[in-house]
């Protein structure tokens, strides 16, 4: 067996150049077969909206530039006034009358008089109940704390709600209506004597 060394060579898989993929071909584009004639008809056609016009445009003079107010003006139609209070207003008060008037509105009133009136004339304010439960007085409301019988004090305090005597009455006159109901209703088997008994046995 025989081995073969080699010690010089140029191979290298680095270089190796990697192919791009191919690509498949394109279809081809699509073209109809009316492309021309729709073409030709279409210049044709084109300008058959056109009207004949100036073969020149005139021109205007120079001293025919646009100034103002010359153009077209429109003019909105006037429609006949819409009164929104109907009745008249008040006449002019007279001389003698107003003088009056500013007399009584400049007339001076001493604010503080009036108000040692109304607070002298006002009632009292309530203090409202409350306790303190700390040696640094923090207070809290004595109504809402439960400590004060309140509903002990009210007239409705152990008695008999109305609702409960009226269920009571309902309950007895249905408990009478039903008894008298059945007190009409006669019975299927009543208790015949004897010679009752004998009777309907000769009838039958």
């Amino acid at each position: 067996m025989s081995v073969i060394n080699i010690y010089h060579h140029n191979e290298n898989i680095y270089n190796v150049e990697k192919k791009p993929p191919e690509r498949p071909p394109k279809p081809p584009l699509y073209h109809s077969r009316f492309e021309h004639q729709v073409r030709r008809e279409t210049k044709s056609s084109k300008d058959a909206h056109r009207t004949m016009g100036f073969a020149k445009i005139p021109l205007q003079k120079p001293d025919e530039f646009l100034k103002k107010n010359c153009g077209i003006r429109f003019r909105a139609t006037k429609s006949a006034p819409v009164r929104l209070c109907t009745s008249h207003k008040p006449p002019v008060p007279k001389k003698d009358e107003l003088v009056a008037s500013q007399q009584q509105v400049m007339k001076c009133v001493d604010f503080k008089v009036e108000n040692i009136k109304k607070v002298v004339c006002s009632n009292p304010k309530k203090v409202r109940p409350r306790y303190a439960d700390t040696r640094k007085g923090d207070f809290h409301d004595l109504e809402k704390s439960g400590l004060v019988p309140v509903y002990m004090c009210q007239p409705k305090y152990g008695k008999v709600p109305e609702y409960l005597h009226r269920r009571k009455k309902d309950l007895e006159a249905q408990k009478q209506r039903l008894m008298d109901k059945m007190a009409e209703q006669k019975s299927a088997c009543a208790a015949i004597s004897q010679e009752e008994r004998l009777e309907l046995l000769k009838v039958s």
